[in-house]
């Protein structure tokens, strides 16, 4: 008679990865395991962004501001911030050129084209920085990792399709014995 260790070398040696790869699109991903690294074509975020809706200036410009512009996603401010200056910026729009700080709208009062900082600001707050959630050429998602719907979601930007490990079947088979020793009692007809 065979050990355990024994009959689980056996099954162990006839046993080889799955060689066979896929292109399948992103939609299609999640339960695939990777065939091989995914590697970024561009970077996150692509320019400097707000982190929140407020006003866009330079950090040594004082408390006094006077409001040049806008910037909103989509349409970013087309001048340059100077000394004294802030432009209203929305959450996800372009920090416009020398601009190094954002404040939260909620801090700040509004006297027309005024804008008074409530607080200190320090420089460079309120920004995400092109490049900061992901760099050109990152490796992202190791080869043999499954995909599930959080790894799925930082593809996205990034990748259409990718290569991925045809899905797999197992079977299990028990046996009468298995089968006798886990079937249920019967319940009584009284």
């Amino acid at each position: 008679m065979q050990t355990l260790d024994e009959l689980n070398a056996q099954i162990a040696a006839t046993l080889a990865p799955i060689a066979r790869t896929e292109t399948v699109a992103l939609d299609d991903a999640c339960g695939r395991v990777l065939a091989e690294a995914i590697t970024s074509n561009i970077e996150l975020p692509v320019a400097d962004v707000s982190a929140m809706d407020g006003y866009a200036f330079t950090a040594s410009s004082g408390d006094t501001l006077t409001l040049i512009g806008e910037s909103i996603a989509g349409r970013p401010f087309a001048g340059t911030v100077g000394a004294g200056e802030c432009v209203r910026i929305m959450t996800g729009a372009v920090v416009p050129a020398g601009a190094d700080t954002v404040e939260m709208q909620e801090n700040t009062t509004r006297d027309g084209g005024r804008i008074t900082l409530t607080r200190p600001t320090p420089p460079r707050a309120n920004i995400r920085y092109r490049g900061e959630e992901l760099q050109l050429g990152e490796r992202r998602n190791r080869t043999a990792t499954r995909q599930n719907p959080q790894r799925r979601g930082r593809l996205a930007p990034r990748r259409a399709r990718l290569r991925a490990r045809p899905r797999y079947r197992t079977a299990y088979r028990r046996s009468a014995f298995q089968r006798r020793r886990t079937r249920r009692p019967r319940r009584s007809a009284h």
